[in-house]
């Protein structure tokens, strides 16, 4: 009977004369490719070692002629290698992955984003607005059980964000955007109940609306000037239950503006205004308890001191 055995390391094992051997290097994770290689009685044989996968739905991890493993979902994988009438086997343990790395070239629908565990997302290289799209539809359709982040900050070729994009994308945590984005449109990210965290570039011209609404907004980063957000805010309006978030310009707080939840518009640029007015320490932590509706701000025509300062 052939011998079979399970050899999960570069070393030759004395009790069977054909062994697998798998790469120090090598990173049993979903995603993840390396190379298996066999010696006989210490021989290198890889090049005439037939490499099989016992799993036939080939879930786990799939292997090529060459013995190239390509690690797909968590799982287990059973890797056969042959060789004359020699038979081994090692065991792969696939890990889930908490990061995704998409590419235009990578096969979006075949991603699993339907199980329980947070990770992150990072889009890289050149992009289109459909494969956004397409990438998008998966997350909506995934379990809103876990959390992930969503990085798009090294994404090029986009310049807008579409209509309803993002639409109910409710396990998404925290959101980067890159630089030459002009614009996000209306409702692109609306009702993802559990986004907190925003970072935004200095391009961003035009907030259109809803498109952050029943966002729960705690943070928001934005690498251009004061003045630049303000410009790029203004006409805004937020809407969410708290209304609460911090401002960092530069990785700095700027300030912390609070509304109370019987306020259900809110201007940012319309509150930091008053703040100039009332307040001698200025963008620390601004709080309004009690202020009335906005359009009672409306009529204070202080946009030229915000764009100015």
């Amino acid at each position: 009977l052939p011998i079979s055995c399970t050899i999960p390391v570069t070393v030759q094992d004395s009790a069977c004369p054909l062994v697998i051997k798998i790469p120090e290097s090598a990173n049993c994770i979903e995603g993840e490719s390396f190379s298996l290689s066999a010696t006989y009685n210490g021989d290198d044989v890889t090049a005439n070692t037939n490499w099989t996968n016992g799993d036939s739905s080939i879930k786990a991890a799939s292997i090529t002629s060459g013995g190239l493993v390509k690690c797909l979902a968590e799982g287990t994988a059973y890797i056969f290698a042959e060789y004359g009438n020699e038979k081994a086997f090692t065991i792969l343990d696939v890990k889930f992955s908490p990061v995704y790395t998409i590419t235009s070239s990578t096969n979006i629908s075949s991603l699993n984003f339907s199980r329980n565990g947070d990770f992150t997302i990072i889009v890289k290289g050149s992009f289109t607005s459909s494969k956004l799209t397409t990438l998008a539809t998966k997350l909506q359709k995934a379990a809103s059980t876990f959390k992930y982040e969503l990085d798009l900050s090294n994404m090029i070729g986009i310049t807008e964000i579409p209509n309803q994009t993002f639409y109910a994308c409710k396990g998404m945590t925290k959101l980067s955007l890159p630089e030459g984005i002009t614009a996000i449109w209306k409702s692109a990210f609306y009702n993802c109940t559990a986004l907190e965290k925003l970072y935004l570039p200095a391009s961003l011209k035009n907030l259109y609306s809803n498109c952050f609404d029943f966002c729960p907004i705690t943070e928001i980063y934005f690498a251009g000037t004061l003045k630049e957000y303000f410009l790029m805010s203004k006409d805004y309006t937020w809407i969410n239950d708290s209304a609460s978030y911090d401002l960092y310009i530069e990785n700095e707080l700027i300030s912390d503006v609070t509304v109370p939840s019987t306020i259900s518009r809110v201007v940012p640029g319309i509150f930091v205004t008053i703040a100039l007015l009332l307040s001698s320490n200025l963008f620390k932590r601004l709080l309004f308890p009690t202020l009335g509706r906005p359009i009672m701000a409306t009529f204070i025509p202080l946009y030229s001191i915000l764009v100015s300062s």
